[in-house]
């Protein structure tokens, strides 16, 4: 008896492996029923994020509020890792329509930059458990996982390049670089309780600030006269 059981363990672990080792499907190749249902199962796991953290949701649980069988869940999604990098997709893409409906504010670059920067703060602030599945997800080893977690970070790029279309492509995107790891940091020290959102954002502000200055002048150190000799 014990023998079957762990055989059938094993079956049931290898199965799940090869399940995990296909390419996940293309939303953009499934039929428009299946496209709703996957959405569908995103939309529920998001929804449940802004509830609790993600260590805490079960992928039953998340086929439950979508009304779909377990099943269901893993044919779109194989893992919780893989499910939680669309979420991120999902949450960047909001985000980005945000910025859309709601024109940045601000004279010039400098201001609309902050501006949408100050408004990612907002959004991490209201659900910092967002920013501890990034950093969950980035030590994932999976390739699929992965190639998502890369498609959040394009998306988020696309968002933060809003304010910076009077600049050079070039240096729009060294900006976006700078800002991004800025913000990436500064989210990493408030979940680890490094920093307060007040220092993050003041730190933006700052480096903002810099980035559209003029090279500051090196200061002029005093001159240090000879010690005086001893007789």
């Amino acid at each position: 008896m014990a023998a079957k059981t762990r055989r059938r363990a094993k079956t049931s672990s290898e199965a799940q492996k090869v399940i995990e080792d296909e390419a996940p499907l293309d939303p953009s190749e499934l039929p428009a029923g299946q496209q709703q249902r996957r959405a569908r199962i995103v939309r529920t796991a998001l929804r449940m994020l802004q509830r609790s953290e993600y260590v805490d949701i079960q992928m039953r649980d998340v086929g439950e509020r979508a009304d779909v069988a377990l099943g269901t869940v893993y044919r779109y999604f194989a893992s919780k890792e893989r499910l939680f990098a669309a979420v991120l997709v999902e949450w960047s893409r909001s985000m980005h329509e945000g910025i859309q409906s709601d024109p940045l504010k601000g004279d010039d670059v400098p201001a609309r930059l902050n501006d949408i920067m100050s408004r990612a703060f907002d959004a991490f602030e209201l659900r910092p458990q967002v920013f501890r599945v990034v950093m969950a997800l980035e030590d994932s080893t999976d390739p699929h996982t992965l190639s998502l977690l890369h498609e959040f970070s394009v998306h988020a790029h696309e968002s933060f390049s809003e304010p910076l279309k009077d600049l050079a492509p070039e240096d729009a995107a060294a900006v976006v670089n700078v800002v991004t790891a800025i913000l990436s940091d500064a989210l990493r020290s408030i979940v680890l309780g490094g920093l307060t959102m007040a220092e993050a954002r003041a730190r933006m502000v700052r480096g903002i600030e810099l980035i559209f200055s003029p090279a500051p002048k090196p200061q002029r150190r005093p001159r240090r006269l000879p010690a005086a000799a001893t007789v």
